[in-house]
């Protein structure tokens, strides 16, 4: 039997990551840093499918012996490197990773302009970056386009207004949990182009990555009479899953997945 990937903790599936590989251009030659690697599943996934040489970063011991065991019992252990290391403290080479991934919200979780700008120390001239993070989905329409429809009257005759989106309360409280703060999409574009970043694509993950992330999450915590039943995770599960689907996080909330890359010159 083929021993299957690490799973990803977050609205993500190994299909839809495959699609982004393939957006970035990877191959063989890439030399990819990882950050905030956890069970290894991003650089287990490039390694297995594109034979390049991957350093996964963390600093959770436990989550680092799980991607260990997981490289040898894939027979990966050469092209993946795990090290227990703080992610923003890096002892790396400086311009030599061609691509990073800093997946699972770890721009949100590092700081967001102090990540990118270690990132930018760290990768060669042309190299890439792909994330993956929470947002909120309340970017506003482009100048242009809001001018547009300002020339449009509602049904009471007066200028058509824009309505924010912002999240419930509730959903907010959860996601965010008294320590994190999410931005808009238009929020991260701005901030990677003021940096000097091009960005080459980006999307988000569809509502069926958030469902299967729910199951994942909820099967990993165990039923009540499972032996292996988690109940403060199995509460964590059921609040998200409650602040998406109930309380109306879905319509208020996104995954981002987005690549960028650094300029050609060595001057950033």
């Amino acid at each position: 039997m083929t021993q299957p990937l690490p799973e990803f903790r977050f609205p993500l599936s190994p299909g839809l990551f495959r699609i982004l590989a393939r957006g970035m251009g990877v191959s063989k030659d890439d030399q990819v840093l990882d950050l905030m690697t956890g069970s290894g599943a991003g650089a287990l996934l490039l390694a297995q499918e594109y034979g390049c040489r991957v350093t996964g970063i963390d600093s959770k011991a436990a989550d680092l012996r799980t991607a260990r065991e997981a490289a040898r019992d894939l027979g990966l252990a050469e092209l993946v490197h795990f090290r227990e290391m703080d992610p923003q403290r890096l002892e790396l080479p400086s311009a030599v990773f061609d691509i990073v991934l800093a997946l699972g919200g770890a721009l949100t979780a590092l700081g967001r302009r102090q990540t990118l700008e270690r990132i930018l120390v760290h990768l060669a001239p042309g190299g890439r970056v792909l994330f993956s993070d929470m947002i909120y989905l309340d970017s506003p329409p482009p100048g242009p386009v809001f001018e547009a429809m300002r020339q449009i009257p509602d049904p009471d005759g007066h200028p058509v207004q824009v309505r924010s989106n912002q999240p419930e309360p509730l959903v907010r409280i959860v996601f965010e949990q008294g320590t994190y703060h999410f931005e808009t999409e238009a929020d991260f574009r701005q901030l990677l182009e003021a940096m000097g970043y091009t960005i080459d694509f980006s999307l988000l993950s569809p509502e069926s990555e958030w469902a299967q992330y729910f199951e994942r999450a909820a099967e990993g915590a165990g039923s009540i009479d499972s032996p292996w039943n988690d109940p403060a995770l199995r509460r964590s599960v059921a609040e998200e899953a409650g602040a998406f689907y109930a309380y109306g996080g879905r319509q208020a909330v996104g995954y981002l997945l987005l690549s960028a890359r650094r300029s050609e010159s060595e001057e950033f």
